[in-house]
């Protein structure tokens, strides 16, 4: 098989339906889900993260709409032979405006005035391609859409809106424009309300969910299916997707992984290759009722153009840490609930309600952004996140440890390279010694450790990055869980900590000796019969473990 064959079957530059049908790459048929969604003469808003096919479903419902599943213009429908063509009857071939708001860039986001007047060009610009008239000289965008809308026969426009949110995401670290492209984007969306009778559908997309956006306040008309199983794979790829459209490419990344030729790929190979895509680039799921999951799109499309088949941080490298993660950085990192390996909780009502990116909570942030997902069914009062496979676990470990470290500090690289430093230590003074050397490699300027999640944090992020370990933090057990576990081959270490300020240290210390034994940590069904607990004290004003003892169960 020749490799280029594959790689030209695969489009990493344009997400336009159009485009992928026309030059003959593979697209993942998701028209069905299309089909259930178009077929509906309603309002629908898809929030999704970045690179996983938002645009390709909205480009898809424009062709869909302007031009039906016939023939025209001389060519076959771009839907021949997938899964709407025997389904689609209607039809019509609507007035389609299609809103793409991440083309409005530059100085029109740090001004609401100028981003208001963007606007009312792009409402010009639709007007003229379907020869309707300006009937409105004003300034304000819903006055200029409205009199646009008037023209327009019932039920006659389909509205198509990606990225709704990339100017308020541009925006977030500057509270007053937020504010005011909020309030512009409100009077596009109240258009919607007032004139709902002359569109025949309508879909918004986006990363992220402001109730403050209009879109979703009370009275709007539009739905969100976000969290609906019904479209919990209308985007990424299934794994039946993953198979049925790309054999082939399959094939190729088991070859590169087992080391074999093409033709001697046997189907175990394939399946274990699978298995590992699957620990990489699988796990999100998107529905609350967590009945669908999909892989990242961008990873699997990067995956397969990559000659050797290599697996990497690809959903991550392409826009490195986004705008809103970047922004947001204090207020994740000084929250113990986002541990590394954490399975978190988020009272349901604190989920469904952000208002504003200034008082969204952290959790809900990381999902929306995309490094965290639903791994069981909500209940009446919980969501349940964690991060959901190994390229985010990945690159998330890897930002903090980069934040959080001075890496091209010698004494950094001295001790990063001595990798089994921590399995050579036999008693518990080499222990603590070697962990109060990792702490003191902490860029305080940048990762202040003023808690006991930062402490766990710093050493939870440098161990995992020495791949010699198997690391948790708030390790489960019968009774409790332990703030740290660390196994490797001969044995099992456990930690619990405890943060000082002005306490009295051997108070700390008792408590947490206390606890490990009331709590019996680690001893669950398969710890290793060698293990150490330890519990230790962190004196914030010493930057250091001061006071430890092991506790014998």
């Amino acid at each position: 098989m020749d490799f280029k064959q594959l790689s030209n079957r695969i489009c990493t530059i344009s997400g336009s339906f159009v485009d992928l049908r026309k030059f003959n790459y593979i697209y993942v048929d998701k028209t069905r889900e299309i089909y259930d969604l178009a077929s509906q003469r309603d309002f629908f808003f898809l929030s999704r993260p970045r690179r996983f096919g938002k645009s390709t479903i909205v480009s898809t419902l424009d062709e869909l709409f302007r031009h039906g599943v016939s023939p025209y213009d001389g060519h076959d429908s771009y839907f021949k032979g997938l899964a709407i063509e025997n389904l689609w009857s209607d039809n019509e071939q609507y007035r389609v405006f299609h809103l793409d708001l991440s083309t409005i860039q530059g100085k029109p986001i740090e001004n609401a005035e100028i981003y208001e007047q963007e606007l009312i060009k792009k409402i010009d610009n639709f007007a003229n391609d379907y020869g309707l008239k300006i009937n409105s000289s004003s300034n304000n965008v819903f006055n200029h859409f409205e009199s646009v809308l008037k023209q327009i026969s019932d039920h006659s426009l389909v509205f198509l809106v990606d990225e709704y949110d990339f100017a308020l995401t541009k925006s977030i670290d500057l509270p007053k424009n937020f504010k005011d492209i909020t309030d512009v984007l409100k009077k596009l969306y109240t258009a919607l309300k007032v004139y709902a009778i002359k569109f025949r559908f309508c879909f918004i997309t986006g990363i992220t969910r402001y109730k403050d956006s209009s879109v979703f306040t009370a009275g709007s008309p539009i739905n969100d299916i976000s969290l609906d199983d019904e479209y919990g794979t209308i985007t990424g790829i299934t794994k039946e997707e993953l198979t049925t459209f790309y054999p082939d490419h399959l094939k190729w990344v088991a070859s590169k992984q087992h080391n074999k030729d093409f033709d001697e790929v046997t189907k175990e190979d394939i399946e274990e290759t699978l298995c590992e895509i699957a620990n990489w680039y699988d796990g999100y799921s998107f529905d609350k009722n967590c009945k669908t999951h999909v892989f990242t799109t961008w990873s699997i499309l990067k995956l397969f153009k990559d000659k050797e088949g290599a697996f990497d941080t690809y959903w991550y490298d392409v826009g490195g840490t986004p705008l809103i993660l970047r922004k947001s950085y204090d207020k994740i990192i000084n929250n113990k609930f986002l541990l590394l390996n954490g399975e978190l909780e988020v009272p349901v009502n604190v989920f469904d309600n952000p208002t504003s990116f200034a008082d969204m909570d952290p959790r809900v942030l990381l999902f929306q952004t995309g490094y965290l997902s639903f791994y069981k069914a909500k209940d009446k009062s919980q969501y349940y996140l964690k991060f959901p496979n190994k390229e985010v676990y990945s690159a998330f470990s890897d930002y903090l440890l980069e934040k959080a470290y001075k890496q091209n500090n010698e004494e950094y690289s001295l001790c990063y390279q001595d990798k089994d430093k921590l399995e050579k230590a036999k008693t518990i003074e080499e222990i603590i010694d070697y962990f109060n050397e990792i702490l003191n490699l902490v860029d305080y300027e940048h990762f202040p450790l003023t808690s006991e999640a930062a402490v766990v944090t710093c050493l939870h992020i440098f161990l995992k990055a020495l791949d010699r370990y198997q690391v948790n933090v708030n390790y489960h057990s019968a009774l409790g869980r332990a703030d740290l576990v660390v196994d490797s081959i001969s044995r099992r270490l456990v930690f619990e900590f405890k943060y000082c300020k002005d306490e009295n240290e051997d108070k700390l210390l008792e408590t947490a000796k206390a606890q490990m034994l009331e709590k019996r940590y680690a001893k669950t069904a398969n710890a290793p019969t060698t293990f150490m607990a330890i519990a230790a004290v962190y004196d914030s004003n010493k930057r250091k473990l001061t006071k430890f003892a092991e506790v014998n169960y």
